[in-house]
């Protein structure tokens, strides 16, 4: 079971993600489908349990905070995750040390998702072929950085495949709704 806090990009950012997506499915990469949502995964843990909801909400009352999507990043061997590198804020860093600190009892975290550990990213394609990693790259790379911000917060179930709001406001486009927790 892997459950997640994911933070929720403004509308221009949503359409810049899934443009990137567009474009690399156009090329034949595999990339995320328009099903999903653009996001930055800030804590992962087995199970998070419910009573964190009101916690995480306290962690993210920030919300918006300002974010830049740079670069591109590629993650693992064989099949790899391509994805656009999210610029490290002092706003950030607060979030994702407060969502630590409101997650610290939840189990099986990653070693990766631990302050000082953690690489944000936007994630555009999953299981792509080293092969194609070079088409990928070119087919998004920008010479330009994406500035927005960061509107909400979610809570995800990948069990359950279920999302509920957490923090913030959800105005991003094009995305499936945010229901609530059906326990």
């Amino acid at each position: 079971m892997v459950q997640s806090v994911e933070l929720l990009l403004d509308p221009g950012l949503d359409a810049a993600v899934r443009a990137d997506w567009e474009a690399l499915s156009a090329r034949g990469i595999r990339a995320l489908r328009p099903h999903h949502r653009p996001h930055i995964t800030i804590g992962v843990a087995s199970e998070i349990y419910p009573r964190i909801d009101k916690a995480l909400a306290r962690a993210l009352a920030m919300l918006p905070i300002p974010v830049t999507l740079g670069g591109l990043l590629v993650f693992g061997t064989g099949r790899v995750v391509i994805a656009r590198a999210v610029t490290m804020s002092p706003e950030l860093v607060e979030a994702h040390q407060a969502v630590w600190a409101a997650m610290h009892d939840c189990p099986g975290q990653p070693r990766h998702t631990a302050p000082g550990e953690w690489t944000p990213h936007a994630t555009l394609a999953k299981r792509v072929p080293v092969a194609e990693c070079g088409t990928a790259i070119e087919t998004v790379a920008r010479r330009r950085d994406l500035h927005g911000h960061i509107i909400a917060a979610r809570r995800w179930d990948g069990e359950e495949h279920r999302e509920w709001l957490v923090a913030g406001t959800d105005e991003s486009s094009g995305g499936p709704p945010i229901t609530g927790p059906t326990s």
